[in-house]
């Protein structure tokens, strides 16, 4: 005996030093948000808008600043006093290159001697013909919606930053942007933009982080205690998952990953999974010290009989997550590594410090009554009765049930919104809703057009062309069309409409080729270079490739797609210019492109740690009937939780595509156990039906303490902000839980049916 309490003091000593050690490092990760790495990096429309920004830039790098007035309309010499001191404070931070606004732009008119164009103010220096001013505004073309609400109330700022504008500048713009508001003050002011959500979700990340694990600690503490009704059954295991927890974040620190929207989730993760482990092994360790064991014993027992089990469920576990690598994704490949390391470090700490302080603690005396003890035995015995006796209703409801979930399942689209992540109350979600629902939208809209066959841009034919795919955009594209659109052909439609006192009804490509020629060489004359007329890059140097942009509206991507598909369906049918070619990138699309394949790729990923965990099964169980056994009760869960997302009115993303390979990896463990117990019990001779009655007693009440504990933990989840972290928290517990009740339920009668008796009782 005391050889293995020398023992335990050294494992305790060398655990207690690494999890120092980690804690050490674990306080110096951070906190990261770069939607761009959630871009794959190999794939072909990646490297095209990397070749398309090199050209034009980037279509994130901007914030919208949208400004409103509570009484009268926003032709108010105040108002707009403040929105130019508002721009120009702005103007001289270095993070930013350019402020387009209504008192900050110029539009193009024709000057006196009707030779040229003159640039004069959307509105008049000095606010003084605002009536005037508001009655050619309403008549020019494309400032209302634009640059103006609808209402006449609300202007917006566009206001262009640095490309990929780093961390610490842009939370720098962000401080001075809050202090000019203060300052200057408005009584409504709306602000979005990439590096707006950056600094918003990491301060959210931070909040989330310290809720998750405070959450997750006080669950489990919960049901420690309805479980053993022990002290030390509830500080052990806390402080042992808890140094798992640590373990893991000081490896991710050490191998340079920081926190990101979906590595939040992984101290909660790794509590649930690591505590999974410890219930298993404690139930047992507890039942052999009511049946008469000594301490060590005893341990040596939980360790023998439970330790290969767990050692099998953290390896599928692992599995699940490690399939995640199926994804191009940079940052869901990174969370399965680290969740898939950290499932094997709990099981290290759970497995070497915990049973090192039970060896050195007195005998444990558990406050849990015989009565309650009496209770499981008997309530799980009428279970499995009940089970066998109502089969054919068991099996009917299930089918009935399968086939419903599956057709729910053909129902579901892959759709994303912009906006998905951030919940309807969200002060982020309501800003970006106000451009919405005033002005041209927040999604980005980007399409490169390549001049073909030794032409350019400014081809007459080309020029007409794109000009007929800008109205199409204009007035049928999504029905409500794009806003703040710009083409190669704005400078000549500008020109045209200038030369006819800024008419609307001239914003267009003349229909005529001399007409056209002479715009062109005037806008050159006057501007030095026909693509600058006030609109920015829009054709490369060479001429043959230019750029369309715009702003729409976040209608989802299973919608867009359908009218991307229409629209290059009108290129083909009604522009018909063998010069041009028109294609679709951008930010939103590249989103679009990888929930697309996404979906996909975790179906690969699903069926390789199926394909994984059969293998375990076979090599464990050595027998084809048990690897079917095994694998049945945990594909049931997913189709049911398919047919049960269609239902709860979810479509397909990240967030939905991860749950299944997450699930199935924690699920099967439950069967893994109850098989493994099933093996022991046919070993020891016990007949079939015996055998599955006494594994189904004996591993039933830490089978439905972990699923409420793994339940608890992921439904801590729910209080995030971010809609995928909610959603991914409230589908993987409904999964778990569906899973255990199929094992109650569904398992026994499967073992029954296909293995047959082979032992009489």
């Amino acid at each position: 005996m005391e050889k293995y309490r020398r023992l335990a003091w050294l494992v305790i000593a060398f655990t207690i030093v690494f999890a120092a050690v980690s804690g050490y490092r674990a306080s110096k990760a951070e906190l990261d948000y770069n939607y761009d790495k959630f871009f794959p990096k190999q794939d072909s429309s990646i490297k095209f808008f990397a070749k398309y920004a090199k050209n034009f830039g980037t279509d994130n790098d901007y914030l919208l600043i949208g400004f409103s007035v509570d009484e009268g309309t926003l032709f108010q010499k105040s108002f707009l006093e403040k929105v130019k001191a508002f721009g120009d404070s702005l103007l001289l931070d270095s993070s930013v290159t350019n402020v387009f606004s209504p008192v900050h732009s110029l539009e193009y008119v024709k000057d006196a001697g009707f030779l040229g164009f003159q640039q004069v103010p959307y509105i008049t220096p000095g606010f003084q013909q605002l009536k005037e001013d508001s009655a050619r505004i309403w008549s020019a073309p494309k400032l209302v919606g634009n640059f103006f609400a609808v209402d006449a109330k609300a202007v917006s700022m566009f206001v262009k930053t640095q490309d990929r504008l780093p961390k610490d500048p842009g939370l720098a713009l962000i401080d001075k942007i809050q202090r000019l508001e203060k300052e200057i003050g408005f009584d409504e002011m709306h602000v979005g933009g990439r590096i707006i959500a950056q600094s918003y979700y990491i301060e959210k990340m931070i909040n989330e982080l310290v809720v998750f694990i405070a959450t997750s600690l006080i669950l489990i503490i919960v049901f420690l205690w309805i479980a053993f009704r022990n002290f030390w059954s509830i500080i052990i295991p806390c402080i042992t998952v808890s140094f798992s927890v640590v373990s893991t974040i000081a490896i991710m620190e050490l191998t340079g990953k920081d926190f990101d929207v979906l590595m939040v989730m992984l101290p909660t993760i790794i509590f649930v999974v690591g505590m999974s482990d410890l219930v298993h092994f404690l139930s047992k360790f507890y039942d052999e010290i009511r049946n008469g064991l000594d301490k060590l014993s005893a341990l040596k027992k939980a360790l023998r009989e439970v330790g290969i089990a767990t050692f099998l469920t953290s390896l599928t576990t692992a599995i699940g997550f490690f399939s995640l690598l199926t994804a191009e994704i940079i940052p869901i490949q990174e969370f399965g590594i680290y969740a898939g390391v950290g499932v094997f470090v709990a099981y290290f700490y759970a497995f070497t410090f915990l049973p090192a302080v039970y060896l050195l603690l007195p005998v444990p005396k558990s406050k849990a009554s015989k009565e309650l003890k009496r209770n499981w035995l008997i309530g799980l015995n009428t279970a499995f009765m009940k089970t066998i006796r109502y089969r054919k209703w068991i099996i009917s409801v299930t089918t009935i049930l399968i086939i419903v979930c599956l057709w729910g399942i053909s129902q579901l689209k892959i759709n994303v919104f912009l906006l998905d992540d951030l919940n309807e109350e969200d002060p982020l979600r309501q800003d970006m809703e106000f451009f919405e629902n005033r002005f041209a939208g927040v999604r980005p809209f980007e399409m490169e057009i390549r001049a073909l066959n030794n032409s350019n841009i400014y081809d007459y034919q080309n020029m007409s062309s794109i000009a007929k795919v800008e109205d199409y955009l204009a007035n049928e594209y999504a029905e409500v069309g794009t806003g703040l659109m710009i083409s190669p052909a704005d400078p000549i439609k500008y020109a045209y409409s200038v030369k006819h006192n800024n008419s609307a009804d001239y914003y267009i490509v003349p229909d005529k080729q001399k007409r056209y020629e002479n715009l062109k060489k005037l806008v050159s004359k006057q501007t030095g270079n026909v693509d600058n007329l006030g609109m920015g890059a829009l054709i490369t140097p060479d001429s043959t490739i230019g750029r369309l942009s715009a702003k729409i509206s976040d209608l989802g991507s299973y919608r867009l797609k359908k009218e991307n598909e229409k629209l290059l369906q009108f290129i083909q049918d009604s522009v018909q210019n063998p010069n041009l070619d028109f294609t679709l990138t951008g930010t939103a699309l590249l989103l679009d492109k990888n929930n697309q394949t996404l979906a996909s790729q975790m179906m690969v990923g699903l069926v390789i740690a199926l394909i994984m965990v059969a293998l375990i099964m076979a090599i464990i169980f050595k027998s084809a009937k048990l690897v079917l056994i095994s694998l049945v009760p945990n594909i049931l869960p997913l189709i049911l939780i398919g047919g049960i997302m269609y239902f709860m009115g979810f479509d397909i993303k990240i967030s939905t595509a991860l749950i299944y390979t997450l699930a199935f990896g924690i699920a099967v463990d439950d069967t893994i156990h109850m098989l493994s117990k099933l093996k022991l019990e046919l070993n020891k001779g016990y007949g079939l039906m015996t055998a599955i009655r006494r594994s189904y007693v004996s591993t039933g009440k830490a089978i439905i303490v972990t699923t409420l504990i793994l339940c608890g933990g992921f439904l801590t989840l729910l209080l995030s902000n971010f809609s995928s972290t909610y959603t991914m928290g409230l589908l993987i517990s409904i999964t778990l839980f569906l899973a255990v009740i199929i094992d109650l339920t569904i398992l026994p009668l499967l073992l029954i049916r296909l293995l047959g008796k082979k032992k009489k009782d």
